[in-house]
């Protein structure tokens, strides 16, 4: 019996003050979505940070509907005083990354989406909001 190969890799990079995640996607789905941020937050509270910086290689995004569905689901999910940056350099993306972080924050998730890592770096270290 073979084991299903995973759709996407992540690695993880522990800094002083956060937990640095890299996740390339062969394929996207609410599935890869929702396993691979389940992972990510299992190591977060396996390893007892409260912050975590997402850097996503992902070319094609959820539509808007379901990626609500998905932000629905985190908030499920061991979120609570966990706040999470999520970088994604590709312009096409940007509106898109905007509204889930936007559905996930009115859900009650502290997430913002970022293109560069020194914006995402800057709100993840800060205190606001």
């Amino acid at each position: 019996m073979s084991v299903p190969r995973k759709l996407y890799s992540l690695s993880f990079d522990e800094k002083p003050q956060y937990l640095f995640v890299r996740v390339k996607c062969e394929s996207f789905s609410i599935e890869v979505a929702l396993e691979y941020l389940r992972e990510v937050i299992n190591e977060c509270r396996e390893l007892q940070y409260t912050r975590v910086m997402i850097e996503r290689d992902v070319s094609i995004l959820l539509p808007a509907g379901k990626s609500t569905f998905v932000a629905e689901q985190l908030a499920t999910m061991d979120v609570d005083g966990l706040r999470i940056s999520v970088v994604d350099p590709r312009p096409e993306n940007r509106e898109l990354n905007r509204f889930s972080a936007a559905a996930s924050r009115g859900l009650g998730i502290k997430v913002r989406a970022y293109s560069n890592i020194p914006d995402a770096r800057r709100w993840l270290l800060s205190d606001s909001d």
